[in-house]
């Protein structure tokens, strides 16, 4: 059996867990690697990590319908680490191992959900 990925051609929309509608516009955001601890920026969408010892990234305050996708490319574990009381999926933290990826979208005040 051959299964073939369904690739959205010219304009394409869907509704996220939040109920907002997201274009394939809005998906197109800025790329950055990060070496180090590092403090996620409200502008900023894919973040690559990259250090051979553990380090931690620090969401900014949850704002509902932000997504933030990690990457670890590093050897070193990345903790993923909500502002003051926010939580992902419940915990305050997340782990990202080498080579795995978390993405993550603010569903309610406070509250990251991955997705």
């Amino acid at each position: 059996m051959n299964i073939s990925p369904i690739v959205p051609s010219g304009n394409w929309a869907y509704t996220t867990l939040a109920g907002y509608r997201i274009t394939d516009a809005e998906y197109r955001g800025p790329v950055i690697t990060v070496t180090d601890t590092y403090s996620v920026l409200a502008t900023d969408y894919v973040i690559v990590c990259n250090k051979s010892t553990s380090f931690t990234v620090t969401l900014p305050t949850a704002s509902i319908g932000q997504m933030f996708v990690f990457k670890n490319i590093g050897a070193g574990a990345v903790t993923v680490d909500g502002a003051a009381s926010d939580t992902i999926d419940g915990e305050t933290t997340q782990y990202i191992s080498q080579f795995d990826c978390l993405k993550i979208q603010c569903i309610a005040a406070n509250t990251w959900s991955i997705v």
